[in-house]
């Protein structure tokens, strides 16, 4: 009887898990379509993030420090906010949570830098606000714990970051590794106004990470590049890469010739923004069937 029991309880397990998000025919067939051209405005298009239908993104390094909101439909910026009291050494991730947005000056490809800036605006400035400077509710001052670092062989000025994710009280940054294409995440509270990145997982990616996004409590995105070619990796994991497992990976033929830079996740479908390169900077769409 309990032999019988056992084989029912593993068969409802199999047809259980038969749907979920980690298998991988979910992800086997996709089509990558371009959105709109983006202005001229974004054309070192880094971070992105839809809001209220608007998409949101800025300008990396040495740029001002101005946050563009894009309508899509028509390629064109429909507002724009300069950030108080903020510089634009290397803005490159941006992320959410219900109240916030968090912009991120973590970028180091100098390699000059052993802190950093996240900038948190609340989204009701963006939405609400007629003025067009926006002053941050908070600046969180960023820096890498050495003990972390030791543990991926780098040095405080040798780390490079281009993603950011949010997860309950703390941000998650997902280092970018130019040598051994592997990814690093480093936690920082939310809460304090200094805050020192501890090292928590990482997971061999097999490129250059540019950007990162959520999907659920339990999968995230991971989109970046090698040898001029893009590529998107969906994980089983949350934000600290612990446990990770690769759920679906893909060599984005479509995208070749573009530096992309942003990733966002709206609607079950992907968008994934370039900057001007060898091709116009860009907005596409990837969606499954």
């Amino acid at each position: 009887m309990r032999n019988l029991v056992f084989i029912a309880i593993f068969f409802i397990f199999l047809a259980c898990t038969a749907n979920s998000v980690s298998d991988t025919n979910e992800f086997k067939n996709y089509t990558i379509t371009k959105v709109c051209d983006l202005p001229e405005e974004v054309i070192e298009t880094s971070g992105i993030l839809f809001l209220d239908g608007v998409l949101w993104t800025f300008n990396d390094s040495g740029n001002d420090p101005i946050l563009y909101g894009i309508d899509t439909s028509a390629g064109e910026v429909v507002k724009s906010f300069e950030i108080a009291t903020a510089e634009n050494i290397d803005w490159e991730a941006i992320t959410e949570d219900h109240q916030n947005i968090y912009i991120a000056d973590v970028g180091n490809n100098g390699n000059s830098r052993d802190t950093y800036e996240i900038y948190v605006l609340s989204k009701d400035s963006l939405t609400k606000q007629s003025t067009k400077k926006i002053h941050p509710s908070k600046v969180i001052r960023f820096e890498y714990s050495e003990t972390g670092l030791e543990d991926i062989n780098l040095n405080a000025v040798d780390v490079d970051c281009e993603a950011i994710l949010s997860k309950e009280d703390s941000l998650v940054l997902l280092t970018k590794d130019w040598f051994y294409y592997s990814v690093a995440a480093f936690t920082c509270s939310k809460t304090a106004s200094h805050s020192t990145g501890e090292l928590q997982g990482s997971f061999e990616l097999g490129f250059a990470a540019t950007a990162a996004v959520r999907m659920d409590e339990n999968h995230l995105a991971i989109l970046g590049y090698k040898d001029y070619r893009s590529y998107l990796v969906i994980l089983d994991s949350d934000p600290t890469l612990r446990h990770a497992k690769e759920v679906a990976r893909f060599e984005l033929y479509d995208l070749e010739g573009f530096q992309t830079e942003g990733l966002c996740y709206a609607d079950g479908k992907f968008y994934i923004s370039s900057e001007s390169l060898s091709m116009p900077q860009a907005l596409f769409r990837m969606e499954f069937h």
